[in-house]
């Protein structure tokens, strides 16, 4: 279906857009644009009247919109807006024809600004307005394939009256995918409810295998030594005492002469024999350490649920012991 009216506006508002660059005091809508990017507009808006003209509505809504590039002209956004409606581009439709009557009648004439509010009156029966609200930080909502919003938030978005698909995602979320049928007579929101992912079931353990295993050896390695040190300790002293006691009862005994060497080796057993206690108490208290590490580290499955709160990620971990 063709859409008309747009060659009356060409010619006239060709000679507004020229108007507006020659006037002293410029018009709301040419505020703070130069008159060269002026004159680039209206180049691009007259080769677009032109293959309007010839119904080549894609190619002349390129010269519109690189046009609307330079200067944004309420008379611009009208005949683009008529080309996205033969093109049958509704939602941007609306759109453009709203920009085109945002400063009245006076840039595009009385005659095409009632026009425009005609055509937004048929095209509200085809637009509507669609709000998304989502809570999760690290979610991304999509609308019919596209991007929509990412992260928490709420957004609203003119569409196509009718069917639409949303899908959103979030980690340690199940995702959804819904169809919402859009009103155009309605207010239409969609809150965004995921449900959270089943909590995985793992194996866990209090320790490392190895760590009950290194401090219960460990143990064993210092008892060992102790009670050897010990037992050297415990030798030397009793064959001192032995020699020392067969040199009192027999004075000529020729090896009396190492007495000396013996007493040392009994003096180096006074140390000797509380370090190696103290090693053999340590060495057994790690042993037994390690024996109950052993046992409480036998481990359990239990629920591991991956957090994530947008900085911090880490895990909720559940069971008992």
């Amino acid at each position: 279906m063709r859409f008309g009216g747009v060659l009356l506006v060409a010619i006239a508002v060709a000679l507004v857009l020229a108007g507006s660059a020659r006037a002293d005091k410029p018009k709301p809508w040419a505020e703070g644009v130069s008159a060269e990017n002026q004159k680039k507009a209206l180049a691009l808006y007259d080769a677009g009247n032109k293959l309007f003209g010839d119904d080549n509505y894609k190619d002349a809504l390129a010269q519109y919109e690189q046009a609307l590039a330079f200067w944004k002209h309420p008379a611009v956004y009208y005949n683009a807006a008529v080309c996205l409606l033969n093109l049958d581009r509704p939602v941007e439709a609306y759109d453009d024809f709203t920009e085109a009557m945002k400063y009245g009648a006076d840039p595009i004439g009385a005659d095409h600004f009632n026009q425009a509010k005609n055509y937004l009156k048929a095209l509200s029966g085809q637009v509507a307005s669609l709000e998304v609200r989502s809570k999760y930080e690290n979610g991304d909502v999509q609308l019919d394939g596209g991007p929509l919003l990412h992260g928490a938030g709420d957004v609203t978005r003119r569409v196509r009256a009718g069917s639409h698909q949303i899908v959103a995602t979030a980690d340690n979320y199940k995702p959804q995918t819904e169809t919402v049928v859009v009103d155009p007579k309605k207010v239409n929101v969609v809150v965004i409810e995921l449900q959270p992912l089943p909590a995985a079931k793992r194996f866990v353990r209090r320790w490392p295998v190895w760590k009950p295993w290194a401090i219960a050896g460990a143990g064993a390695v210092l008892a060992g030594v102790g009670g050897g040190a010990t037992f050297i300790a415990y030798e030397n002293v009793q064959n001192n005492n032995n020699f020392r006691n067969a040199c009192i009862n027999d004075a000529s005994n020729n090896y009396c002469a190492g007495y000396g060497t013996s007493s040392s080796a009994a003096d180096h057993a006074k140390y000797e024999f509380p370090a190696g206690i103290a090693a053999l108490s340590v060495g057994g208290a790690l042993l037994v350490t390690g024996a109950v590490m052993f046992y409480l580290n036998q481990g359990h499955m239990t629920a591991v649920t991956p957090t994530f709160d947008g900085e911090h990620a880490g895990l909720v971990i559940s069971g008992r012991w």
